[in-house]
């Protein structure tokens, strides 16, 4: 097995990415072709699943530009002597 040093957080936070952009790119076909869109979901469990499963991909998205802006800000910070 290769390493390309793709950690898994990074995988997951693409994979997510992209299937934002299928969900975006569906709705506005919809939205063209029908001139609006309307979501109904009559089971109350599939309603609350969905509205909790997209605010554990909002949190993890969040979490995920923390940790990266923290990473990068320490990796900035550092100053490395190339004199010697």
């Amino acid at each position: 097995m290769h390493s390309y040093g793709i950690s898994l957080s990074v995988m997951a936070s693409q994979i997510l990415l992209i299937g934002l952009a299928l969900a975006w790119g569906i709705h506005t076909a919809l939205l063209i072709s029908h001139g609006s869109v309307r979501f109904v979901e009559p089971n109350q469990l599939i309603l609350w699943y969905e509205i909790v499963s997209t605010a554990a991909i909002a949190l993890y998205g969040m979490t995920m530009l923390i940790v990266y802006l923290f990473a990068f800000r320490r990796r900035t910070d550092v100053v490395v002597d190339r004199s010697a």
